[in-house]
């Protein structure tokens, strides 16, 4: 229906717009041209008003594309969705009779005159039933065929394992992307019993960041003097550390496993002692209880391969673990074994940012966990997401040096090596980054990779990442 009139309108809020004016119709604007126009994109959640986000810039949406549903098209400013449908077997039912008719039990025989005048001309009084085949269902027509490209579970895992958002963290796993398939290789699964209350009871949750904390010690050489296996400054094990309010991990590549190295990195990941600071310990159980006495925090200890297990930090050490391994070797820097301790740190970031919050059985189907659904474990404990640039390991990134010479230019290649974090966990703005000459030529200490590059001097390509020594290793 075209309108006659139209009326200019301008708003501090949605800006100037031309209203068409329709008999019987409010004065509506689209919601699909206010997203597109104003670059405002529009949320409804169930249960709460809609809203619009005024910047997108600081708004992140995290959601799986297994967890989306895109319109197929868009016809005059309206989103056009297909689906297959199956009509039901059973006859349609009657509408049920308004009251008013409900009293009137009276009804009118076909060919009976007063049927006869109320009956519109050109149709049948007596209608046919629908035809019904032997088996006594009502024939339907075929569905329709569906409109537009409509992916299957299988082709859209296809294409999300060669997207650069998965190529950037290799999490969730793809059983498409070939990394995932060799990096993160697993047993098979056996099904877990709950624990009993009775033998184990449950201990109060924690409240808030670092009020209960877990470590482990996670061997990657048993002998230092492995050089196939030993990190470039002798690191041979990994201690991790973790948070058990929010689930945030982090790693601390070690060359040695005594008490001070250990309280070192405790600090390193809380500066401030909790007020119940509960660390479990791991392989080290010397070191750990020594380095708890020294800090002053309270030790709740599980024994080594006896029942009740670290469960909870073993099942998260062994995702980082696999994130590691698959990290490491999409981005060609397992052609250097020396840096993986790199890879370590950078994979704990990495899983701290992409996973979603434990959720303890007593918020199983709650609100607290539906909301925590929705984020991730950084943003959970600290109120934002990861403020590191989102770059992959192993990523070609150029970054600024200072030269002797005035004409050469003051940007080299180099391979990302991750985030540099600070006591805490706070990241400022400082990179990672190894020299692509010196790897390529095992130049110096090409295993150590440069710490002091800020951001605002690193520069990246447009478009997918881009990874040479995944090339040249294979």
């Amino acid at each position: 229906k075209k309108a006659r009139l139209s009326l200019e309108t301008q708003s501090s809020t949605w800006g100037a717009c031309e209203q068409h004016l329709l008999d019987d119709c409010p004065d509506v604007r689209s919601s699909y041209l206010l997203v597109e126009n104003l670059n405002r994109p529009r949320v409804h959640w169930p249960g709460s008003l809609p809203f619009y986000i005024k910047d997108p810039s600081k708004a992140r949406l995290i959601c799986p594309e297994s967890n989306k549903i895109y319109a197929d098209r868009v016809d005059e400013n309206v989103p056009i969705f297909s689906d297959t449908i199956t009509l039901g077997s059973t006859a349609a039912a009657l509408p049920a009779p308004a009251e008013e008719e409900a009293a009137s039990p009276e009804v009118q025989q076909p060919g009976d005159a007063t049927a006869e005048a109320l009956e519109p001309e050109g149709v049948d009084p007596v209608a046919a039933p629908p035809p019904v085949d032997q088996g006594g269902e009502v024939g339907v027509p075929p569905p329709p065929e569906p409109v537009g490209e409509r992916l299957s579970r299988e082709e859209r895992l296809k294409r999300e394992a060669n997207s650069p958002e998965h190529q950037r963290w290799h999490f969730p796993k793809n059983p498409f992307c070939q990394w995932c398939q060799r990096g993160r290789m697993t047993s098979a699964k056996y099904r877990r019993k709950p624990a009993d209350p009775d033998v184990l009871p449950d201990e109060e949750p924690p409240k808030a960041f670092g009020e209960k904390l877990s470590t482990d010690t996670y061997i990657v050489s048993k002998s230092a003097s492995d050089e196939s296996k030993v990190g470039g400054s002798g690191e041979h094990c990994v201690q991790t550390v973790r948070d058990s309010y929010s689930g945030v991990m982090h790693a601390y590549p070690l060359a040695s496993k005594a008490h001070e190295f250990l309280i070192e990195k405790l600090l390193q990941f809380q500066p401030k002692p909790p007020k119940e600071g509960i660390v479990v310990k791991g392989d080290n159980a010397g070191e750990a209880q020594k380095a708890l006495r020294k800090l002053g925090w309270r030790h709740d200890p599980s024994l080594e391969n006896v029942w009740p297990h670290n469960t909870v930090h073993e099942r998260d050490t062994r995702t980082w673990a696999e994130l590691l391994r698959t990290n490491f070797l999409s981005s060609g820097l397992h052609i250097f074994p020396k840096t993986w301790p790199t890879a370590a740190e950078y994979a704990a970031v990495a899983f701290s940012a992409a996973m979603q919050p434990p959720i303890p059985p007593h918020e199983r189907d709650t609100e607290a966990a539906a909301a925590k659904a929705l984020t991730n474990r950084w943003r959970y404990a600290f109120g934002e997401d990861f403020p590191g640039r989102p770059l992959a390991l192993g990523q070609l990134v150029y970054y600024r040096v200072i030269s002797a010479d005035k004409t050469a230019a003051n940007a080299l290649a180099g391979i990302f090596g991750g985030w540099r974090l600070e006591a805490g966990l706070k990241y400022k703005g400082y990179v990672k980054v190894f020299s692509y000459a010196a790897l390529k030529h095992k130049t110096g200490e090409y295993w150590e990779p440069k710490s002091n590059v800020h951001e605002t001097e690193l520069f990246v390509h447009d478009g997918p990442p881009v990874f040479p020594l995944r090339r040249i290793a294979e």
